[in-house]
């Protein structure tokens, strides 16, 4: 299966539905995308027929309306909207569609049954299907072979760039579902993924139940044996895990202050000067992710608070030198 560019008229389809969440019959995805009435009737039976496919039809014959179910691209995932010609993803994702399990009550009137506070606290959490798993798992189930994750983006109108596509598809591979070519480096723009199962309905059944934050945090490289953080959607952390939401390692409290003075105080800084990006450059190369690229401003309240005497009789490490850009020159204090 290769990409395929939407034609001019199928994209104004898929942009006008997706931006315009809801039920909308021929009249007025006609009026609202300038598509013939007989023209968008083909597009929208095409694409509610495609595998997997991108709309819901209720109603028959004249009274047909139209609902799109593909899920909308992660926070991040921008090449989408830079691109005026290619459709967004809805701004909610919509139910999974019908065939499709995910493991949710199925009788909204159904009343939960009483159960203790303890009871509550042991019962295992039961979330809903994540649309975007579900779109790569169809996607895949449909393939001849394997696809690159622009080839699956395009299946479904999102962007290839997208954090949460690229998170689900690692996700369905750590389950076991699918198969990555590339599980050290799934960014890369050759790395594709497979199903090389036979039964559709069981993997279906079986993403229903798969999350994003089911991708692991880091991968290990087969060859040498070195972890590397992949980049993902942010997840949501337990206090105290010391993760931040990418699920690289966080600093404990105060520690970066002992990093920027351990790295200030060797003797090779006496006498040199340093501006705050500097240090962070320097701290990031010794210690890694440990330190985030983020830290600019953190970074800067701390040398600012070493150009204080830390107590009496005793002098301050840093003076600062120049306002623009902010500056500091280390003291040699042997």
């Amino acid at each position: 299966m290769a990409a395929k560019q939407p034609d001019p008229a199928t994209r104004k389809i898929a942009e006008f539905l997706s931006t315009n969440p809801g039920v909308h019959g021929l009249d007025a995805i006609a009026q609202g995308t300038g598509v013939s009435k007989q023209l968008a009737g083909k597009i929208l039976n095409q694409l509610a027929t495609a595998t997997p496919p991108v709309l819901r039809v209720d109603g028959t014959g004249t009274a047909r309306e139209w609902t799109w179910i593909l899920p909308a691209p992660a926070a991040g995932g921008t090449e989408a909207a830079k691109d005026p010609n290619r459709p967004t993803a809805a701004p909610a994702a919509p139910a999974a569609p019908s065939h499709v399990s995910t493991g949710a009550d199925t009788d909204p009137d159904a009343s939960a049954p009483d159960a203790s506070a303890d009871d509550q606290e042991t019962e295992p959490e039961v979330r809903d299907a994540d649309q975007m798993v579900m779109h790569a798992a169809r996607t895949l189930a449909g393939a001849t072979g394997p696809l690159s994750t622009a080839e699956i983006a395009a299946a479904g109108y999102v962007s290839a760039t997208s954090l949460h596509l690229l998170t689900a598809l690692r996700a369905l591979a750590h389950q076991g579902l699918i198969e990555c070519s590339r599980p050290f480096d799934p960014q890369s723009e050759e790395c594709t993924w497979a199903w090389k199962g036979t039964d559709t309905a069981d993997l279906l059944d079986q993403a229903a139940k798969v999350q994003p934050d089911d991708a692991p945090d880091q991968v290990a490289c087969p060859e040498c044996g070195t972890t590397k953080a992949i980049p993902g959607m942010p997840k949501g952390r337990k206090p105290g895990s010391g993760l931040r939401g990418n699920g690289t390692s966080k600093l404990a409290k105060d520690q970066l202050s002992g990093l920027v003075r351990e790295f200030l105080e060797q003797p090779d800084n006496a006498g040199e000067s340093y501006k705050i990006g500097e240090v962070v450059r320097e701290l990031r190369a010794q210690h890694g992710d440990l330190v985030s690229k983020h830290s600019y401003g953190s970074v800067s309240k701390v040398m600012a608070k070493l150009t204080e005497p830390p107590g009496k009789d005793q002098v301050a490490l840093l003076t600062l030198e120049n306002e623009k850009p902010i500056t500091y020159r280390v003291r040699d204090l042997t």
